[in-house]
């Protein structure tokens, strides 16, 4: 859908006697996103030029969302799976949680470890767990918000339980640097707005 709407806006400044169709051509999908290339010796109007940057450097943007927004999906995966080993691959080493202050005991967890005793303690009460996703908001260049809904089911009383619960995640070098539970998406994006710079 982004892709069609960079080429829209180019044809929309696309000049017939100064631009070839191919000066249109200028989305290519690699492994990791999306590219948008110029064609070598095709003079584009100054309009187009602007709409190439503006569309190239959005396109850029939505590579670096996925691989945010994958680490995300890919971290509560293994939380939800009890794959420790590849949650703690996921993690960074100055790691921090906090739970929703609204959740009864709530808890702040501390490096790697810490995360390593609190999955074993998460398994002594819940026997299944499941993140249900309902919605995945990016704040580049390092935030996530991921709003789900979490089934549990206790261990001992094999009774299930569910609340909707919002996280912001933020992310280091590839891996999650911090995890912050809120009991609404708005009370998560209140923060998210108020932690960002001024001017933004």
């Amino acid at each position: 859908m982004e892709d069609r709407s960079a080429l829209r806006k180019l044809e929309r400044y696309r000049q017939p006697h100064h631009v070839a169709v191919e000066a249109l051509r200028a989305l290519e999908v690699p492994d990791g996103g999306v590219r948008l290339e110029q064609p070598l010796n095709v003079h584009l109007p100054r309009p187009c030029q602007v709409a190439f940057t503006a569309a190239r450097s959005y396109c850029a943007i939505l590579a670096e969302v996925s691989e945010n927004v994958e680490l995300v999906r890919a971290w509560h995966r293994a939380a939800m799976l009890g794959d420790i080993d590849q949650l703690l691959s996921l993690t960074d080493p100055e790691f921090e949680m906090n739970e929703a202050s609204a959740l009864p005991g709530a808890v702040r967890v501390s490096g790697p470890e810490g995360l390593r005793s609190y999955c074993y303690g998460w398994a002594k009460n819940w026997s299944e767990q499941d993140w249900r996703e309902e919605e995945v908001i990016e704040f580049p260049p390092d935030l996530v918000l991921f709003d789900a809904t979490l089934r549990l089911r206790g261990l001992r009383s094999s009774i299930w339980v569910e609340r909707r619960w919002a996280y912001v995640l933020q992310i280091r070098d590839g891996r999650v640097l911090r995890h912050d539970g809120f009991e609404t998406k708005e009370e998560a994006l209140e923060v998210i707005q108020r932690s960002a710079p001024s001017g933004t």
